[in-house]
Protein backbone atom coordinates (compact mmCIF):
# COMPACT_ATOMS: atom_id res chain seq x y z
CA UNK A 1 0.00 0.00 0.00
CA UNK A 2 1.08 3.72 -0.63
CA UNK A 3 1.97 5.98 1.88
CA UNK A 4 3.02 9.38 2.09
CA UNK A 5 5.00 9.93 5.34
CA UNK A 6 4.56 13.28 6.85
CA UNK A 7 7.43 14.32 9.49
CA UNK A 8 6.96 16.88 12.34
CA UNK A 9 10.80 17.41 12.34
CA UNK A 10 14.06 15.33 11.92
CA UNK A 11 16.36 15.91 14.22
CA UNK A 12 16.33 19.61 14.33
CA UNK A 13 14.85 20.14 11.23
CA UNK A 14 11.23 21.03 11.24
CA UNK A 15 10.47 21.79 7.16
CA UNK A 16 11.06 18.33 6.05
CA UNK A 17 9.36 17.39 2.93
CA UNK A 18 7.17 14.61 3.13
CA UNK A 19 8.10 11.33 1.96
CA UNK A 20 6.14 8.72 -0.59
CA UNK A 21 6.57 5.02 -0.09
CA UNK A 22 5.02 1.73 -0.89
CA UNK A 23 4.69 -1.51 1.71
CA UNK A 24 2.34 -3.50 3.87
CA UNK A 25 5.21 -4.76 6.39
CA UNK A 26 6.15 -1.84 9.14
CA UNK A 27 9.61 -3.11 9.12
CA UNK A 28 9.63 -2.48 4.79
CA UNK A 29 8.32 0.74 5.37
CA UNK A 30 10.81 1.22 8.30
CA UNK A 31 13.66 1.02 5.92
CA UNK A 32 12.58 3.15 3.34
CA UNK A 33 12.08 6.36 6.35
CA UNK A 34 15.44 4.95 7.77
CA UNK A 35 17.52 5.65 4.09
CA UNK A 36 15.40 9.16 4.12
CA UNK A 37 16.17 10.61 7.52
CA UNK A 38 19.60 9.10 8.58
CA UNK A 39 21.27 11.57 6.80
CA UNK A 40 19.47 14.48 7.79
CA UNK A 41 20.63 13.37 11.52
CA UNK A 42 24.22 13.72 13.18
CA UNK A 43 23.44 10.36 14.91
CA UNK A 44 24.86 6.62 13.29
CA UNK A 45 22.54 5.17 15.92
CA UNK A 46 19.31 5.78 14.43
CA UNK A 47 16.05 3.25 14.42
CA UNK A 48 13.05 3.92 13.11
CA UNK A 49 9.51 2.83 14.39
CA UNK A 50 6.56 2.21 12.80
CA UNK A 51 2.67 1.37 13.91
CA UNK A 52 0.51 0.71 10.60
CA UNK A 53 -2.70 0.56 13.37
CA UNK A 54 -2.10 4.00 14.05
CA UNK A 55 -0.83 4.89 11.33
CA UNK A 56 2.36 7.00 13.07
CA UNK A 57 5.55 6.33 14.01
CA UNK A 58 9.20 7.48 15.21
CA UNK A 59 12.49 8.44 14.49
CA UNK A 60 15.13 7.24 17.82
CA UNK A 61 18.79 8.34 17.45
CA UNK A 62 20.63 6.69 20.77
CA UNK A 63 17.94 7.43 23.79
CA UNK A 64 16.38 10.68 22.07
CA UNK A 65 13.32 10.95 19.87
CA UNK A 66 14.58 12.49 16.75
CA UNK A 67 11.54 12.95 14.77
CA UNK A 68 7.82 11.95 14.66
CA UNK A 69 5.58 11.37 11.55
CA UNK A 70 2.25 10.19 10.30
CA UNK A 71 1.51 7.88 7.37
CA UNK A 72 -1.29 8.51 5.04
CA UNK A 73 -2.75 6.41 2.31
CA UNK A 74 -2.08 7.09 -1.05
CA UNK A 75 -4.81 6.18 -3.24
CA UNK A 76 -3.01 4.73 -6.76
Amino acid sequence: MPYLVKFERVGRNHDVAPLNVVGDDPNEIAEQIFRYAAPKLLSRDVDVHVDLSDRTGCITAGFHNAGNFTLEPVQP
